[in-house]
């Protein structure tokens, strides 16, 4: 949010406001498009094909577009490339077995707290 002088108009805020409600809107008619699209589907196929086959056709179809919306989903996913770790300078794992001798007592200690903490918290 964004903080605001005296006299000033939050226009970031509506406009993230009408952003989210515009796409609300969009998403509700899509799948209201979608649900009505399906339904056609089942009435002109029943005629046609009878009323047992007519769910499986619709079914089957239904099962296509979520194959097709999940590959879909998997290709934008894979094009947005992963932020590399960025390992922090001083923390290696050399540094972190002198962490451990050095603090031997406390670090015996915290495991067994947690051993007790872990244990009790079991039913």
């Amino acid at each position: 949010m964004l903080a605001l002088r005296s006299g000033e108009r939050p226009v970031r805020c509506r406009s993230i406001g009408v952003a989210v409600a515009a796409g609300a809107v969009f998403a509700i008619t899509g799948l209201a498009a979608v649900v009505c699209l399906f339904t056609a589907l089942w009435i002109w196929i029943s005629p046609i094909l009878g009323p047992a086959v007519a769910p499986l056709v619709v079914g089957a179809s239904l099962g296509a577009t979520a194959l097709l919306s999940f590959a879909v989903l998997r290709w934008a996913s894979n094009r947005v490339a992963a932020p590399r770790p960025v390992a922090a300078p001083g923390l290696g794992f050399d540094d972190l077995s002198k962490l451990m001798v050095s603090n031997k007592t406390a670090l015996l200690l915290a495991a067994a707290l947690a051993g007790l903490v872990a244990a009790g918290s079991v039913n």
